[in-house]
């Protein structure tokens, strides 16, 4: 409660792991204590699944703002890491290893 008590109205609380986040859904769940504040678990992000959860709205807790649109988070979709060759790096890379 007091990790909760601490933060602003609306505001997004980041947690880094289950020891953190579970006893924070249950007093927001259960005790229904600061349903204002979005609990967002850093570990879970990265699925798509946790991310359209994001969207929307739970107990008083506003939908996160993101940029992209929701459909943009889906499974497969920007889930790849552009490569760009650029040759004037490759050759820093070889003095380097000189």
């Amino acid at each position: 409660m007091n990790y909760l008590k601490g933060c602003d109205r609306n505001s997004v609380l980041v947690t880094f792991g289950d020891n953190d986040t579970f006893p924070l859904w249950y007093v927001q769940e259960v005790e229904g204590y600061r349903t204002d504040v979005r609990v967002l678990n850093h570990m879970l992000a990265s699925g798509h699944w946790y991310v359209q959860q994001m969207f929307s709205k739970v107990y008083e807790s506003d939908p996160l703002p993101f940029i992209l649109k929701k459909e943009q988070y889906g499974n497969g979709v920007n889930n790849y890491i552009p490569f760009m060759s650029i040759p004037a790096l490759r050759a820093n890379i070889r003095s380097f290893r000189s």
